[in-house]
């Protein structure tokens, strides 16, 4: 089987003056279908990121959360993660 590349991507957030990464691993033509990178110079790959995406354990083999989990600190903790996560795509119509 050939290898899937997949790399975590950096792009510019203006607010913060920085480069900042994202928080999945995408390939190429996932970046260019879902993110604007391909038309911004100022994002691009990061190199050392990349992964055989065949490779990477399979999300079956995660365990199940535990019964007795406090949603609403989940809820909480998944709200906080996702302002870390893609910034909203930009139409480029």
């Amino acid at each position: 089987m050939e290898p899937l590349r997949e790399w975590k991507w950096a792009y510019l957030d203006e607010k913060l003056a920085r480069f900042e990464q994202t928080v999945g691993w995408m390939t190429d033509a996932e970046a260019c279908a879902v993110f604007w990178v391909c038309s911004d110079q100022r994002s691009h790959r990061v190199e050392h990121t990349k992964r055989d995406r065949h490779r990477v354990a399979p999300l079956a083999l995660v365990k199940a959360p535990a019964k007795d989990v406090d949603w609403t600190k989940e809820a909480r903790q998944r709200a906080e993660r996702s302002r870390f996560g893609l910034p909203p795509q930009r139409y480029v119509g």
